[in-house]
């Protein structure tokens, strides 16, 4: 029976050394007697729900919990709470530093968030008295934006409300939407088509990528994309001539900057304009001879009797020009011209051979050196021969 005692209070010993192990394991990070914690007291005008137990982050690391919350009604409104937390190690607040209960998570649960402040900023007296603020709730503040707008809530529920009894009694731009059929199959007959535009978009896409058509080939063939480059680097190149040919005209080269830049040039050419209106001006003015041809009726009349003339095949033009046998005289004129001009061409006959033998030439300017030669001998002589004559004459 003795046995029986030492092995109950054994294992009771072990469960309530696994339950304290459990405890602090599930509830406390340490040790309370085991451990050198810091505790600070806060002021905060209301919990927010905040609860002994919750989380204190530092930084946003779990650095500690609440240790405890109490409330004085008549303490101010800024020091109502009283919150004790304690730190797993101590921290240094500064200047600047932040103190919020905030939101754990959307659903639920508080944390209370320690902003330590910079490090540059003075050290804060952590014996003194340190405030807290409550930080901002999604849910309370649509709450309290409904609360406050809660007449224009209604109007705009009204206004919904309105405008569904609307579209079911089948006014306004969406009520024949829902309510007229011949406008329901033309919606569906638009849908239809449009399935249909994008079937044939879908085809469209299906022959390019197949390499049919202009695009397809242009997507599909590299040939085509080479002609396409060979097209893209003449253009460049004629784009470069063109910068070149500018680059010439700025900096004085060519006829075209001095077209451009010429002030004698340029001098003469409004000459040349002015020079061209008085012309013009003259022959309106009927002046000269190209004046009375545009501005004179007679010469129309005389060019216009003729050309009837000529149609009439009266006098030599119009013969040339209505006669047969005029006309084939004339071609057979001209193919015993050029039977000629060939026959010379190929230095046939005495012409031939002059025009196209050098030798015949050079003897041509021979006989007619000796003929200028006996000419002159011939001038020469004449005195002579004419005074022996007028001496034996008087014998």
């Amino acid at each position: 029976m003795k046995s029986n005692q030492q092995h109950f209070l054994l294992g009771l010993f072990f469960v309530v050394v696994l339950g304290l192990l459990g405890y602090f394991t599930l509830f406390m990070s340490e040790v309370p007697w085991l451990s050198d914690r810091q505790v600070i007291s806060i002021f905060f005008p209301e919990a927010h729900g905040l609860r002994k137990g919750d989380a204190v982050l530092v930084a946003g690391v779990r650095w500690g919990r609440v240790e405890e919350l109490t409330f004085d009604p008549t303490a101010p409104e800024d020091r109502r709470i009283v919150v004790v937390i304690s730190l797993d190690e101590p921290v240094q607040l500064r200047e600047g530093h932040e103190i919020v209960i905030a939101d754990a998570t959307m659903l639920g649960g508080r944390n209370l968030e320690i902003d330590p402040g910079p490090p540059d900023g003075a050290p804060t007296d952590m014996q003194g008295e340190l405030f807290g603020t409550v930080g901002f709730n999604a849910f309370d503040a649509i709450g309290e934006l409904v609360r406050e707008n809660s007449g224009s809530v209604e109007e705009t529920l009204t206004s919904i409300r309105n405008l569904v009894t609307g579209v079911e009694e089948g006014r306004g731009v969406l009520g024949p939407l829902f309510t007229d059929d011949a406008l329901g199959q033309t919606l569906r007959d638009g849908v239809a088509s449009a399935q249909s535009s994008f079937d044939n978009i879908d085809a469209i896409t299906k022959d390019l990528r197949e390499g049919k058509g202009t695009l397809g080939r242009l997507l599909a063939e590299d040939s085509v994309y080479v002609e396409l480059e060979k097209i893209s680097t003449d253009l460049s190149a004629l784009l470069a001539d063109g910068r070149q040919v500018m680059s010439d005209v700025r900096n004085g080269n060519g006829t075209v900057h001095r077209v451009i830049y010429d002030e004698e040039l340029s001098n003469d050419v409004a000459e040349a304009v002015e020079n061209l209106r008085s012309i013009t001006d003259s022959i309106n003015k009927g002046e000269g001879t190209i004046g009375k041809l545009v501005n004179d009726p007679t010469l129309y009349d005389d060019l216009s009797e003729t050309v009837a003339r000529v149609a009439r095949g009266e006098g030599t033009l119009g013969k040339l020009f209505t006669e047969e046998q005029v006309y084939d005289d004339l071609s057979r004129i001209s193919a015993d011209v050029a039977d000629i001009v060939r026959t010379i061409r190929e230095g046939r006959g005495t012409v031939g051979r002059l025009v196209m033998e050098e030798k015949v030439y050079d003897e041509l300017l021979k006989a007619v050196g000796l003929l200028t030669r006996s000419l002159e001998e011939y001038r020469e002589a004449a005195p002579i021969g004419t005074f022996t004559s007028v001496i034996f004459g008087a014998f």
